[in-house]
C-alpha cells in the first residue's frame, strides 16, 4: 500500500509508490523528532492542506488502540470549530471516518463523495464544514500505522493525480 513511512529519518522519509515526504519536508522548519511535535503537527497540516488545495486537513496520531486528532487547520469559514472536532477523539479505528478508515486498513483512503459512501457516518457534520471530497493517508512505522494526514476539499470528485503524487 501507499505510506508514509516514519521510520526514516527526517527529511528521508518516502511513500512506497509516491514521493509526499520530501514536498511536506521542504515546510518544515523543526525537526520531526522534535520533544514537542505539536508545532510539526500542525506545519505537516497546513502544508497538506496547501499541497492538495483543500479546505480542512487533519494530523492525527494512534497508540495501537484510540485514533488521537493531533491537528486541525481549516481556510474559510467553518461551522465546526476545532474544539467541537477535538472533543469526537479519541477513537478506535473503524470505517466511519477516513483518518479511522487508513488507519485500519494501513492503506490510502480516497472518498470521492461523502454523501455517496455508504460507510461514512459523518456525512452532516462533513457537508456542514464544507467538505465533501477527502484523502486519508496513514502514517506508518515498521508497518504498523501510528497515524494519518487527512484533507478535505469542497467539490465531490477523486484526487487530482497531482495531488495524489504529492499527498498520497
Amino acid at each position: 500500500g501507499r505510506f508514509l513511512d516514519a521510520s526514516c529519518p527526517p527529511g528521508k522519509a518516502r511513500t512506497t509508490r509516491d514521493p509526499v515526504a520530501p514536498h511536506i519536508s521542504r515546510h518544515l522548519p523543526v525537526s520531526l523528532t522534535s520533544a514537542t511535535p505539536q508545532p510539526v503537527f500542525e506545519i505537516i497540516a497546513s502544508a497538506a492542506m496547501n499541497l492538495c488545495g483543500a479546505s480542512v486537513a487533519n494530523v492525527f496520531t494512534f497508540d495501537g488502540e484510540l485514533v488521537h486528532l493531533a491537528s486541525t487547520t481549516r481556510v474559510g469559514p467553518a461551522i465546526d470549530d476545532a474544539s467541537d472536532v477535538r472533543r469526537r477523539f479519541p477513537r478506535p479505528p473503524g470505517r466511519g471516518m477516513a483518518a479511522l478508515r487508513a488507519v485500519l486498513v494501513n492503506d490510502v483512503v480516497e472518498i470521492p463523495d461523502v454523501t455517496q459512501d455508504p460507510d461514512y457516518g459523518e456525512r452532516e457534520r462533513a457537508l456542514a464544514t464544507g467538505f465533501r471530497a477527502i484523502l486519508a493517508v496513514p502514517l506508518v512505522r515498521d508497518h504498523h500505522p501510528v497515524g494519518a494526514i487527512v484533507v478535505g476539499r469542497p467539490p465531490p470528485r477523486r484526487t487530482s493525480p497531482g495531488c495524489h503524487g504529492s499527498c498520497a
